[in-house]
């Protein structure tokens, strides 16, 4: 029995996926050998990365009194940014004064409509 027969029986794979192990018969050209090495590196260094992005992304808890720094950009500009450095208890206060305002606005022109 071969080593691409045997890799076909059930159970012979990892996991749910068949791994197919062929010692003979199939040669792969320099190019295909590099394509397919560098494809398994950009995976490889794709996986950490996508990892970090979704552990950046969760709100950090810290210390209120901590001064955090924000780029924000200038209205009416594409390239100007402004550094804007708060306590992390105020940048929440601003976030939660936002909430409030555009809430307000939004509840506010439905009562000026009847039937809204």
């Amino acid at each position: 029995m071969s080593l691409v027969e045997k890799s076909l029986e059930p159970g012979a794979g990892c996991g749910k996926f068949n791994v197919i192990w062929v010692s003979k018969g199939v040669t792969m050209s320099p190019f295909a050998r590099v394509t397919a090495l560098g494809a398994v590196i950009a995976f490889v260094l794709a996986v950490p990365a996508a990892a970090e992005d979704t552990a950046a992304s969760k709100p950090k808890k810290g210390d209120p009194d901590e001064v955090v720094c924000e780029k924000q950009e200038v209205l009416g500009s594409r390239l100007a940014v402004k550094k804007v450095c708060k306590t992390r208890a105020q940048w929440e206060e601003q976030r939660r004064a936002d909430r409030d305002l555009v809430h307000k606005s939004q509840m506010g022109s439905c009562a000026r409509q009847a039937g809204c």
